[in-house]
């Protein structure tokens, strides 16, 4: 098994657990690292041995996981440093959506050319969530070419994924079989001592300190990704100020800390336009292209079931439509939903990011 020891990949911080475990802490104005226990030593292995392989021979990592597991924030670091350490290469790093996006636009202005020569002339190319390309065999085909140079080695390959490449059933087996064939490692939410590292810091920023009894139980309160540590981090400043939680003061933390409103329509707007990387104009928009189109038919429809919006409020909402094509979306919408997985999965991220950016109410902890 890969040693702790044996990481040095820079913005990640590997916890030691044990009685032995060392303080860690970092400059204030520095970013938070990737904080993570063992159980994500072999990602991080895979990715330090992409760095440091000889560049002939063909590489290509695929790290996947639930959403919140932080493989975009690796995906980002892995950009960081390649710029850093191979300033001379051509590295390209974008969404599947945008990739998407721009092979689209490409092929209306017969400019295919240009965009395969883009993206076949770098020498790495990050590619975040790649099921995201699921029934869109144009652009299937183009990274299917784009891994011929993967192949020859003339190309190193990093992708993120919510599942495993062999359960991606939208895409081609061709390019299931290649992605497959290189490294694919699951990206696991990160451990109780992780998580206790990660919050430790967040408060440090934000004029804040725990006792280890406070510490211990705001970290089992958030059990899953990162961001709910980090969540709750911004909830302990609003809610305390300034000062050390001591463990009764974190169980009233938790106790104050109250479920969200339901999110407004331009909440779930919001969430879409990012998620879909489209812009909240052209959801509202006329545009009727193809993924405009069914990341207003996901908006309509968590609208109506989110934030419990009339179909002729909605209708309003997206720049005054007629509520008959309203009514339309939502159907379809609820009819794709119904078949396709990955578009159900599409819909669960576009809530929670909506259900983040609600604002919770102020309230005061009596201490």
């Amino acid at each position: 098994m890969t040693r702790r020891a044996e990481i040095v990949l820079p913005g990640v911080h590997v916890v030691k657990d044990g009685p032995d475990r060392e303080a860690f802490s970092i400059p204030p104005d520095t970013p938070l690292p990737f904080v993570t226990g063992e159980e994500n030593l072999p990602v991080l292995a895979a990715m330090q041995h992409m760095l440091e392989l000889p560049r002939a021979g063909p590489f290509s990592l695929v790290l996947y996981g639930p959403t919140g597991s932080g493989k975009t924030h690796l995906l980002r670091l892995l950009w960081e440093i390649l710029r850093a350490v191979f300033p001379r290469d051509h590295v390209l790093a974008a969404t599947a959506t945008d990739f998407v996006r721009g092979l689209t636009a490409a092929i209306d202005q017969g400019r295919t050319r240009a965009f395969r020569a883009a993206w076949k002339g770098a020498q790495w190319l990050l590619l975040d969530d790649i099921h995201h390309l699921q029934d869109y065999p144009a652009a299937e085909m183009e990274l299917l070419n784009v891994f011929r140079r993967v192949e020859q080695g003339l190309m190193r390959l990093a992708v993120t994924s919510t599942r495993h490449p062999n359960r991606l059933q939208g895409l081609s087996e061709g390019l299931r079989s290649r992605l497959s064939g290189g490294y694919a490692l699951p990206v696991e939410y990160p451990s109780a001592p992780a998580r206790a590292d990660l919050l430790r810091l967040a408060l440090g920023r934000r004029g804040l300190k725990a006792t280890p009894a406070a510490l211990e139980h705001l970290v089992e309160a958030c059990p899953g990704p990162a961001g709910q540590v980090l969540g709750l981090s911004v909830n302990a400043a609003f809610l305390v100020g300034e000062g050390t939680i001591d463990l009764a003061a974190a169980k009233r933390l938790l106790k104050q800390i109250e479920r969200p409103a339901p999110p407004t329509p331009g909440q779930v707007l919001r969430a879409a336009s990012r998620h879909f990387r489209v812009p909240v104009a052209e959801l509202k928009g006329p545009s009727r292209s193809r993924t405009v189109v069914r990341a207003r038919e996901i908006a309509v429809y968590l609208m109506a079931t989110l934030s419990r919006k009339s179909l002729r409020q909605i209708a309003k909402i997206l720049g005054g439509r007629d509520h008959t094509t309203i009514s339309y979306a939502f159907r379809k919408a609820q009819s794709a939903l119904g078949k396709d997985a990955c578009l159900r999965l599409a819909a669960a991220e576009i809530a929670e990011k909506s259900k983040l950016l609600c604002k919770r109410r102020r309230v005061s902890i009596n201490r």
